[in-house]
């Protein structure tokens, strides 16, 4: 298939592009290839992105949710043209795979997060959701304890093999009457709680020292107690909330292995906030670069970068924490429009993993500079 667009280069010297889509082609490593003709004379552009859809396994689509510093990418995938079941899959960059991890058992799977360790945090679906590692190297699994809970899944892990998830305590139990969980290095479980007032969380990360963040569901005034943090030592603690009109929501969204924890800070009713930015031992809130005052945060790396979105509609953004330098996302799409999606990850080198048009994807680390 190939598509016409317009350029003009920084010079002002206008280009027909013609984008030549690969991803027809049945190679796994999908690149978009661009054949400029110049106005003012023939030559030969040939444009190699920094893009690269990672396939199905057998199905219409396939969803990304977690990659390490290796860039091995988890998530997954239909395998066949109806949409079930799904498989958990782990892409291996250097051979360019993307490996079948099977049912561990169930009748479908899915993979969520990886350590850099290789181990691969997700679910399995029996009569009833119950969490599962696997192994990146010899697709081995293993089933985790869910103690009393009916049902449960492991979401986020740690370097150090830290796991946290979520857990239900009946058949029924909504997605807001979920607890959060915590699988500690031996595979112990560990029931962390919720904050006074709490129906229910959400859990939105871990990292190496066991750190958990999320937030609370049905605490009254609206958020004024809605973030939490647990970890070995200080146990469940409520984010602090703001001064002034923000003073009632804190929404931590992602936590690195520094202590940083980026979110947002809420005012009454769930409208719009602001960036926030705080640190997981003192629960201190630390003040962000002018530059991240209208971002949207998205998640975090070890380095300080945070993926973002900002304007409407929304443009993808690479921000640093320690700069403050702030760099659109363009990644060599039909169209240089993105934007990030909450389940988009990257790791320490600044490869970026997501879900764009169905397939799981992966760009490449000079996205994120």
């Amino acid at each position: 298939m190939f598509k016409r667009k317009r350029l003009t280069l920084q010079n002002d010297v206008k280009l027909d592009e013609l984008i030549v889509d690969s991803r027809q082609q049945p190679a796994r490593d999908k690149r978009w290839l661009r054949l400029g003709l110049m106005a003012s004379g023939w030559a030969l552009l040939l444009l190699s992105s920094c893009y690269t859809e990672l396939g199905t396994l057998g199905g219409k689509n396939s969803h990304a949710r977690g990659i390490n510093s290796r860039g091995m990418v988890v998530g997954y995938s239909y395998t066949n043209e109806s949409g079930t079941p799904s498989h958990a899959f782990v892409y291996d960059p250097a051979s360019k795979q993307m490996k079948d991890l099977g049912t561990a058992g169930g009748r479908g799977s899915g993979a969520n997060d990886i350590s850099d360790t290789g181990l691969i945090v997700g679910s399995a679906s029996g009569d009833f959701e119950y969490p599962v590692t696997w192994d990146a190297t010899t697709g081995a699994f293993r089933v985790l304890d869910k103690g009393v809970f009916a049902f449960a899944a492991a979401t986020h892990v740690g370097r150090n093999g830290w796991i946290a998830g979520y857990a239900g305590a009946t058949p029924s139990t909504d997605y807001y009457h979920r607890e959060t969980v915590v699988w500690d290095p031996a595979g112990t479980l560990i029931r962390i709680g919720m904050l006074p007032g709490g129906t229910g969380t959400q859990t939105n990360g871990i990292n190496s020292h066991g750190q958990v963040i999320g937030f609370t569901f049905g605490v009254e005034p609206w958020g004024s107690t809605y973030g939490f943090t647990w970890d070995p030592v200080h146990g469940l603690r409520a984010m602090p909330a703001g001064s002034g009109a923000f003073q009632y929501g804190a929404a931590p969204e992602m936590i690195n292995d520094n202590g940083d924890i980026i979110g947002r800070m809420f005012p009454p009713g769930g409208s719009a906030g602001v960036a926030a930015w705080w640190r997981a031992d003192t629960l201190e809130r630390r003040t962000l670069p002018a530059s991240f005052g209208s971002l949207g945060l998205i998640t975090i790396n070890n380095t300080g970068l945070v993926l973002a979105n900002t304007g409407s509609p929304p443009q993808g953004v690479c921000a640093s924490l320690s700069t403050g330098t702030v760099t659109p996302l363009h990644t060599g799409e039909v169209t240089d429009e993105f934007y990030m999606q909450r389940e988009d990850r990257i790791n320490d080198s600044g490869a970026i993993t997501g879900t764009r048009g169905g397939r799981a994807a992966l760009w490449d680390p000079g996205t994120c500079r």
